[in-house]
């Protein structure tokens, strides 16, 4: 399927709200505070740069790296401003993954002072390095040229939850009793 863009998400996401979760709720004030105690997670940014950036000549053209970096940052706050008025007052908002380390960048840069090629072990770190799914993909960090393994995955969400080197300035727990 398509992804959608955060936007779309939160226009579904307020809808829901209006059309579905309202009723459930005898006043605005109890939805509101049922939505503050709610945590809202987003991972944004990585495809707006590989898809949109790196992908469109135009977009360089128009912008340099600092002016789009600001253009996703006021997209951004006026989406979370969105919610904010909805009552969401939790979120957990995942920055900008190393892109540089995502595996078909690395394959398409073929340059091996990159980093990440040190650090990952020769592409042996993403499960499909021809279309062909790997047996294990647990073993590896990436089951495809993008994304990551569950197992991946896991682990972030682990650190993120209960740690305090990931999710700051709270983790997951300490944003539940906040």
């Amino acid at each position: 399927g398509e992804c959608l863009s955060l936007d779309e998400q939160i226009r579904m996401f307020e809808n829901t709200v209006k059309n579905q979760l309202a009723s459930k709720f005898n006043n605005t004030t109890q939805l509101s505070q049922h939505l503050s105690k709610s945590i809202f997670i987003f991972s944004v940014g990585n495809n707006d740069y590989i898809n949109t950036y790196f992908g469109f000549l135009q977009t360089r053209r128009r912008f340099n790296p600092q002016q789009f970096a600001k253009l996703l940052i006021d997209t951004l706050s006026q989406q979370l401003q969105k919610l904010y008025n909805l009552g969401a007052r939790k979120m957990v908002i995942f920055e900008l993954g190393p892109i540089g380390c995502i595996p078909s960048i690395v394959r398409r840069l073929r340059d091996s002072s990159n980093p990440c090629c040190e650090a990952w072990g020769n592409g042996t770190f993403s499960c499909i390095p021809q279309l062909t799914p790997c047996l294990v993909p647990d073993e590896h960090y990436f089951w495809d040229g993008y994304h990551l393994t569950q197992a991946t995955c896991s682990v972030i969400a682990s650190r993120c939850i209960s740690g305090s080197d990931l999710c700051l300035p709270m983790n997951i727990q300490q944003l539940v009793q906040a």
